[in-house]
């Protein structure tokens, strides 16, 4: 089911993505960041696996997530998975430095402490280290953030991340987690895009400067994944337009290789992409139509997906690996439409499966998804000026 967007001005969103960046001079409104951006989905630093949780759910089912003490409504909000919790923090609009814990297993919601926690802001990045939630960058009432701090469930407590030598402020960054750094690319403050970046050690409260050298070019809005030995870079906008090249980037010896642009999927930002274990899948973007495809690093080769049966395209939708499939749900799409269906795409066999749209989440986009090992975990996300606060598990 689709409802159309009303009344919607892009703002500054739309001198962004026409590439005249030093109009948008001040933090981006909602609608700003909905015409930039997806929702952010837990990719970094979140475990594939965890132990079954609620067995006893009924298979190929959505089931709502309680209400009582859940966080407020919120968009381009994060949410990492811990191995036992959902963790969401952060969003608009307006900005938020507020948050809770979800526990699949007791079906409730815990706020995070607001003390020490880092400033308001929206379009940040998480990742989860195996003891901490570490947010970094975004924008949001003080300007473009180069701050962040670390939770540590265990102790409920924050943590300051150092800013000596991070990078400069930016929004509609990617990081990744390698297992022992949190590596930032890219994104856009008040004057350009950036083709910067940086890695940070918490086992030190440390920065270290990446090398730019074979860098991808300057961009916002584009994916980051992590091989287990390098960060995939891929697509975005910049001051050109939409990208359709990228690369990868080896922090053990700091350096930077291409990827190949041939049967490379067009041009896009705002998609979403996944580790396999083996490849790198992309998907999404508001053209239709417009496939997908999968690159395999060991070969620096492309491949399309099959397109027989897959979702109606979109931008800005959740999605996630669960082990063996990849995982779309929402969006919007380049007529306006917000969605609230989705679809599971198995890449050995090529094909598409919808999701079931009983009990489904309402239509939006920005909401966010993890992955627990046996369920798909969707909370938050807007319709217009409406941010919700609801969500709910689909049970594979």
């Amino acid at each position: 089911m689709r409802k159309t967007i009303e009344n919607q001005s892009l703002g500054a969103a739309t001198c962004l993505l026409a590439g005249i960046v030093a109009a948008c001079g001040s933090p981006m409104t909602q609608q700003d960041f909905d015409a930039a951006t997806g929702s952010a989905d837990a990719e970094a630093g979140a475990p594939d696996t965890a132990p079954p949780l609620d067995a006893a759910l009924p298979i190929n089912t959505w089931t709502a997530l309680p209400t009582a003490d859940a966080p407020s409504g919120r968009t381009h909000h994060t949410a990492i998975w811990t191995g036992t919790e959902m963790i969401v923090w952060g969003g608009g609009f307006p900005s938020l430095s507020t948050g809770a814990r979800y526990r699949p297993d007791t079906d409730a919601w815990t706020a995070v402490p607001d003390q020490g926690a880092p400033s308001a802001r929206a379009s940040h990045t998480a990742v989860w280290s195996g003891t901490e939630m570490i947010i970094w960058g975004g924008s949001g009432t003080g300007g473009y953030q180069a701050t962040g701090g670390r939770y540590s469930p265990t102790t409920t407590s924050w943590t300051s991340v150092s800013t000596v030598n991070a990078p400069d402020a930016r929004t509609l960054h990617t990081a990744v987690w390698t297992g022992t750094e949190m590596i930032v690319f890219g994104g856009v403050n008040n004057t350009s895009h950036l083709g910067t970046g940086g890695a940070y050690s918490p086992a030190t409260n440390s920065w270290r400067a990446i090398s730019m050298t074979g860098a991808p070019s300057a961009r916002s809005s584009h994916s980051a994944i992590w091989t287990g030995s390098e960060m995939i870079v891929w697509g975005g906008n910049n001051t050109a337009g939409n990208i359709t090249e990228g690369a990868r980037y080896d922090p053990t010896t700091d350096t930077w290789r291409g990827l190949s642009t041939v049967d490379a999927p067009s041009p896009r930002r705002a998609h979403r992409a996944v580790w396999t274990g083996s490849e790198m899948i992309v998907w999404g973007d508001y053209s239709q139509p417009v496939a997908g495809g999968s690159y395999d690093p060991a070969t620096d080769s492309w491949a399309s997906l099959e397109t027989q049966g897959e979702p109606s395209h979109r931008a800005g939708a959740a999605g996630v690996w669960i082990g063996s499939e990849l995982v779309i749900w929402g969006g919007y799409t380049a007529n306006s439409s917000y969605l609230d269906d989705g679809a599971r795409y198995v890449p050995g066999t090529g094909t598409w499966t919808p999701l079931p749209s009983l009990d489904a989440p309402s239509a939006r986009t920005s909401a966010t998804a993890v992955w627990t090992g046996t369920d798909v975990i969707v909370f938050g996300g807007n319709q217009a000026a409406t941010n919700y606060a609801t969500g709910a598990r689909w049970t594979r």
